[in-house]
C-alpha cells in the first residue's frame, strides 16, 4: 500500500477494545493532523507530511511500539487478583 496514511488507517482499525480506544482514537486524529494540518487549532498546525510519506509511517510504528511494548495484560491480571485479595 503506497499510501502510508491509507495504511494508518487501516492498522488502527484492527486495533479494538475499551483499553486501547482513546489511544487509537487520539494517533487517529494525530495522523490526520500530520497530513492535512488543522488550521481550527490556535495556533493552527501545519501540514508536517505527506500522505505517501515514509518518515508518517515510521512515527506510527514506533509510537505504536513505545505504547505496547511495556504492556503485559498477564502481569496486570495477577496484580489486580493480588490487590483484591488484600481487601
Amino acid at each position: 500500500m503506497t499510501n502510508l496514511f491509507q495504511r494508518i488507517a487501516l492498522a488502527l482499525s484492527y486495533i479494538k477494545g475499551p483499553q486501547v480506544v482513546d489511544w487509537v482514537a487520539q494517533k487517529s486524529h494525530e495522523t490526520v493532523f500530520k497530513v492535512f494540518g488543522n488550521a481550527q487549532a490556535n495556533p493552527p498546525t501545519p501540514v508536517r507530511y505527506n500522505d505517501d510519506d515514509e518518515a508518517l509511517w515510521n512515527e506510527f510504528v514506533d509510537q505504536f511500539a513505545w505504547a505496547f511494548k511495556f504492556v503485559d495484560t498477564a502481569a496486570a491480571k495477577q496484580a489486580y487478583v493480588d490487590l483484591s485479595k488484600l481487601l
